[in-house]
């Protein structure tokens, strides 16, 4: 190999490694203020090279779980289906209990959080199971239309299981979709509400519309869609005839979501190394990172590096980790497990 190319493959390398370093620092302090006390032990005890793969798909689990199940308290805005909208007509006593439960969507409160609300399902809080039990033991969102469409779910009454309402969180809006009971997860209405009246949220949510469907026998809902899920069968749900991709397809796509996550990160860690590499002016400064003068935070989705000996600063762009500030948003206002199930 060309000396030069060797040198810069060595220094790229090295300053990788501290990078890496540094993120498994920030990020395990993150992951460790999510986890339960008695779960930290299923995260890999110590950090080098030989495992890095290993446990940055578990933070990246762990992260991904906690905020596709938390909600981030802000003041949404409230949209109501057509459907939604009737059933409240006909029945003014559901019509009153929806107002007292979406009030804490448009106000900054913990309480959208707190396990006592019932806004979030009991996954919410549990990461791992006992590894004795299940060898890969990381514990999924067990809900077909969270994991096929976005749709969450919360109770019109604590421990009420009839009458639930089924809605869906962009950005700073809140669609209310659909009345239902827990069958109703199983069933085809909720989500053809969804692709009816807000199609434009589709690709947002990564659900991808595939194309027409001829096969006649392929709809399967209800308990037949109950029982394929329950047997680890992946499903492509077809609504109006058109098959549609979910967002998070299967307990195989759900496995492999980290590493996706990881991979894209590797990708764009190379990118952005070469071109700080390139504005580096001597082999001196090539290695500053990975020595005791350098200083690296990490924020706005970046780590910013700087050189206490010159003058020389970089940011390496990774979105990503934008979702750390989103954690630390939703922790900040979340309250201890003793005060949530007193």
């Amino acid at each position: 190999m060309n000396r030069d190319l060797q040198t810069k493959a060595e220094r790229s390398n090295k300053i990788k490694q501290s990078i890496f370093n540094f993120l498994d620092m920030e990020t395990r302090k993150i992951v460790l203020s999510i986890l339960p006390n008695n779960e930290w032990r299923f995260l890999p005890p110590n950090f080098s090279d030989s495992n890095s793969i290993e446990i940055f798909e578990d933070y990246f689990f762990v992260i991904e779980k906690f905020l596709n199940t938390h909600i981030i308290p802000q003041k949404y805005y409230i949209f109501h289906s057509s459907k939604l909208k009737n059933q409240l007509m006909e029945n003014s006593d559901i019509e009153t209990q929806l107002k007292k439960r979406i009030k804490y969507f448009q106000c900054e409160t913990k309480k959208i959080n707190d396990r006592s609300y019932n806004f979030l399902p009991n996954s919410a809080y549990t990461y791992y199971t006992d590894e004795s039990k299940d060898k890969n033991h990381r514990k999924y969102i067990n809900d077909f239309l969270f994991n096929s469409f976005r749709i969450r779910h919360f109770h019109l009454v604590k421990n009420k299981d009839n009458d639930l309402i089924f809605y869906v969180i962009f950005k700073d809006n809140l669609y209310l979709i659909n009345k239902g009971n827990h069958n109703s997860i199983y069933e085809e209405e909720t989500p053809k509400i969804l692709i009816e009246e807000f199609p434009e949220l589709l690709e947002p949510l990564g659900i991808h519309k595939l194309s027409s469907a001829n096969d006649p026998g392929y709809p399967c809902w209800g308990k037949e869609l109950e029982c394929q899920l329950k047997n680890g069968r992946s499903v492509i749900p077809l609504i109006n005839d058109c098959l549609y991709m979910p967002a998070l397809m299967s307990r195989d796509g759900m496995d492999s979501q980290p590493f996706s996550i990881l991979i894209t990160i590797l990708k764009k860690l190379d990118i952005q190394i070469d071109k700080m590499l390139t504005l580096l002016k001597n082999s001196q400064q090539d290695i500053f990172i990975a020595e005791e003068n350098s200083k690296m935070s990490l924020k706005l989705g970046g780590i910013y590096i700087a050189d206490r000996n010159s003058n020389f600063e970089y940011c390496i762009g990774l979105p990503y980790f934008k979702n750390l500030q989103l954690v630390d948003r939703i922790n900040s206002y979340k309250i201890n497990s003793k005060e949530a199930t007193a």
